[in-house]
């Protein structure tokens, strides 16, 4: 065997050692590659966790904060603190118990006055009837409300109307004035016709009398205010039965959007009402 026979093997397995190194090489550098990439893939995951829990924490907080801060004046209107006094359910009773005193007579009127009522200018004839007018005033309760704000209860209800009138004649005392009455008959259905209008017309005047409306409303406000007052003193919705009264003011309102009363003179329904302060008025405060 020759020398270059033997240099040939060894060339052939040098070769092949150098590329199994390479191979080697290789894969050893896509096996670091895949581990680095691996591993910057499980840190990534770990960032993202982090911030969520941090997020998590800061609205937790925060929340906390709102609630702390803004819960008790949000629901202080809607749950009462233990122990007080529960306004709004007063207020829902006090409706209840002025709309069950329905058609208050608030204010009785009664004039006296004897009418010279001209029959004919000429011959003169004139015919002087003594009279007696009664005239009620009433508020319609079952229109009323009564509504909490703070430590006041405003109370609407409508304002006072006129709601029953009745003229008495002293047909007795009736006298005629002038020498034509001589010859002059007075038919039932003229006479009739003359108390009718003088009816009406004091009617009218009493209605619209500012005096008249000013006194009602007067003697509403007073008779309602001790009534209100009496009520919620002695009745006061607590958690703590112990608890004194609550202190509290008493706001009136005229309601005008309400419809208006009947009006009626039958003397078969003396006044179309449920219940009835006095047979008089009190002086306006």
């Amino acid at each position: 065997m020759s020398l270059i026979d033997k240099e040939i093997p060894d060339l052939e397995e040098a070769a092949s050692k150098e590329q199994a190194l390479e191979e080697q090489a290789l894969e050893e550098q896509i096996s670091k590659e895949k581990n680095k990439g691996k591993g910057t893939s499980e840190k990534k995951p770990r960032k993202k966790g982090f911030f969520k829990r941090l997020f998590r924490v800061f609205l937790f907080a925060l929340v906390a904060f709102v609630i702390v801060r803004f819960g008790p004046g949000l629901l202080a209107p809607v749950i009462p603190k233990p122990g007080s006094i529960d306004r709004r359910a007063i207020a829902a009773q006090s409706s209840e118990e002025l709309q069950k005193l329905g058609k208050l007579v608030v204010l009785h009127r009664e004039l006296s006055y004897e009418e010279t009522w001209r029959v004919s200018a000429f011959p003169r004839l004139d015919l002087r009837i003594p009279y007696t007018y009664t005239a009620d005033f009433t508020v319609d309760l079952k229109q009323s409300s009564v509504r909490n704000v703070d430590d006041t209860f405003e109370i609407r209800m409508p304002k006072p109307a006129l709601t029953f009138h009745k003229m008495e004649v002293n047909e007795r005392d009736t006298e005629k004035v002038g020498w034509a009455w001589i010859a002059y008959t007075l038919s039932e259905e003229e006479y009739a016709t003359i108390k009718k209008t003088i009816e009406e017309n004091l009617t009218l005047e009493s209605a619209s009398n500012p005096s008249n409306l000013r006194d009602a409303w007067a003697s509403a406000v007073e008779y309602l205010e001790d009534f209100l007052k009496a009520f919620i003193q002695v009745s006061p919705i607590s958690e703590n039965p112990d608890q004194n009264a609550p202190e509290f003011k008493l706001v009136f309102i005229m309601d005008d959007s309400v419809s208006k009363p009947s009006v009626t003179s039958d003397p078969a329904e003396p006044a179309a009402t449920d219940s009835s302060i006095s047979s008089e008025a009190a002086e306006p405060q």
